[in-house]
């Protein structure tokens, strides 16, 4: 539920590609296209994923080379195969991420760069009402429906099964400022 009011994007910002900080060292362990958010154009039939983008070990590897892509097929740890528009933010826009515990549920907390969070709030400020993708190292950990302007800099990746994906989680798309 948490990550429903924290997550979102928007088409609209699509256009010049996705928010990055230029003043944030990359953790070297974070590979490029860790973490994305991408606009979710439609849900797909289980059956209809016949130009599936990325799937497997180097998904992750996959899903950075096409970061600019207007469409890619991606499954979604539910089973749920979404078609998805370009990434329109990055792992460059994240400070920092932990795995927390918040009412029984693990999730990630991230801070976002100074750049990162007014790409944030213009994202989310353009796409409530619409559904977007969280994906972590080639793989939707979560598909929440914006539901206001966020401007906080701060962001939630719920939805994880259990603490050590939520650390992994965190490990995989942390940066350090």
């Amino acid at each position: 539920m948490l990550s429903l009011v924290a997550l979102s994007l928007a088409s609209a910002a699509c256009g010049d590609g996705p928010a990055v900080d230029p003043g944030v060292t990359r953790d070297p362990r974070v590979s490029p296209g860790a973490f994305q958010m991408r606009p979710i154009l439609e849900a797909l039939d289980a059956s209809a994923p016949d130009a599936v983008t990325c799937a497997g070990g180097n998904a992750g590897e996959c899903v950075a080379e096409h970061a600019g892509d207007e469409r890619i097929v991606l499954k979604a740890t539910d089973g749920t195969w979404y078609a998805l528009g370009p990434a329109v933010l990055t792992e460059d826009a994240i400070a920092t991420a932990d795995a927390v515990q918040d009412m029984g549920s693990w999730e990630v907390a991230a801070t976002l760069t100074p750049s990162g969070t007014s790409a944030f709030a213009d994202i989310t400020r353009d796409a409530v009402g619409e559904k977007v993708a969280v994906v972590v190292d080639g793989i939707i950990r979560s598909t929440p429906t914006v539901q206001a302007e966020i401007s906080s800099g701060n962001l939630l990746i719920g939805g994880l099964e259990d603490r050590a994906t939520a650390e992994a989680v965190a490990n995989t798309v942390g940066g350090t400022s």
